[in-house]
C-alpha cells in the first residue's frame, strides 16, 4: 500500500504496549518506503512505553505521530 504514491496509512497502536528492536525496524521500513513513494504513515495512540522508546532512540522526530486515531485522520484530511 505505502509503495503507491498518495497512500495515507494510520497505524493504530493503542493496543500495543510493547515494542522491541524488530518492531522498530519494521516501522522504520514502512515509513521509509512511504517517504520515498510519496505516501504518508502516521502512528496513532502510542502507549507511553512506545513513545518513550521512540524518544530515547531519537526516532520521535522521524515518525509522524498523533495522540489518537481521530487526530491522525484529521492530519490526513488536512
Amino acid at each position: 500500500m505505502v509503495g503507491q504514491s498518495g497512500t495515507n496509512l494510520v497505524l493504530d497502536l493503542s493496543h500495543s504496549n510493547f515494542i522491541n528492536s524488530s518492531g522498530i525496524a519494521q516501522l522504520l521500513s514502512v515509513v521509509k518506503l512511504a517517504n520515498t513513494s510519496g505516501s504518508r504513515v502516521i502512528l496513532a495512540a502510542c502507549s507511553p512505553f512506545i513513545f518513550e522508546v521512540l524518544d530515547r532512540c531519537t526516532l520521535d522526530t522521524f515518525f509522524e505521530m498523533a495522540d489518537s486515531v481521530p487526530d491522525a485522520i484529521r492530519l490526513v484530511l488536512g
